[in-house]
């Protein structure tokens, strides 16, 4: 019990990085994907968003951050229980396959 209570952990912690580096590449792409200097956009499930706009002076004022963590959160759980269950699947196959190595040896 112990050992999968720390595969679990490692799965939200690696999902965890995996999200928020997703998040962050998002942003990137949001910031330089558009194409006039004016834009309004958000990006991962409207987790992320980005917007510029051009001051009566000529300057642009830039913004960005997060507008919602609850996409974020969603992304995360759904990653950490398929990778738990990818975990789960591949350590019962090793398990499976010893079985019938040792079967086969028996007789």
């Amino acid at each position: 019990m112990r050992r999968l209570l720390f595969a679990l952990l490692n799965c939200s912690l690696i999902t965890a990085l995996v999200t928020l580096g997703a998040a962050t590449l998002n942003l990137l792409y949001l910031m330089f994907s558009s194409d006039t200097e004016v834009a309004s956009k958000t990006g991962m499930f409207g987790a992320v968003s980005f917007e510029s706009v051009k001051n009566a002076d000529g300057s642009l004022s830039v913004q960005a951050g997060l507008e919602s963590w609850t996409p974020l959160i969603v992304v995360w759980v759904i990653l950490t229980l398929g990778l738990f269950a990818s975990f789960l699947t591949y350590r019962w196959l090793k398990g499976y396959k010893a079985r019938l190595i040792e079967a086969s040896k028996r007789g």
